[in-house]
């Protein structure tokens, strides 16, 4: 995903240098709008935050199984929630919150079947902590990624 988003922007910065004449240029949109357009890196940021999010889901795969995996990545409602929050100053409704707490309990309820269910030993308990921990970590990514 992150080399598509790369991708685009080379055609975009190719595309302006071909047909260089029919772009606004910054001092032409400044003068029209009394406004400086934003910059090209602004979206440096949410690509930056993909780009770590997917890579840590990677590592995140080799350590869980693949159902706790799938499970987990829903868990990125509630932390694009919480992003839109910080960011945005946005209130939330009664009903959003009872729906992220609903996400909640049942992302718990699963998460632990993983642990209670199987018998293994310890260093396979270790790798699956920190396969979910490393999950947990690049939802954070993710959440950002989206709010932003």
């Amino acid at each position: 995903m992150f080399l598509g988003e790369s991708l685009c922007l080379v055609y975009l910065l190719v595309h302006r240098r071909i047909y260089k004449k029919n772009f606004i240029s910054n001092e032409d949109f400044a003068r029209f709008t009394g406004k400086y357009p934003p910059s090209n890196w602004i979206f440096s940021v949410s690509a930056t935050c993909d780009f770590l999010a997917s890579f840590l889901q990677y590592i995140a795969i080799t350590f869980t199984n693949g159902s706790t995996f799938q499970i987990l990545r829903s868990c990125t409602l509630i932390s694009t929630a919480l992003s839109v929050r910080l960011l945005t100053k946005m209130r939330f409704k009664k009903h959003h919150k009872y729906g992220f707490l609903f996400a909640f309990v049942g992302l718990l309820i699963v998460g632990s079947s993983d642990f209670i269910i199987t018998k293994e030993d310890h260093s396979e308990l270790y790798s699956r902590i920190i396969g979910i921990a490393l999950m947990m970590v690049s939802i954070v990514f993710a959440g950002i990624c989206f709010a932003y």
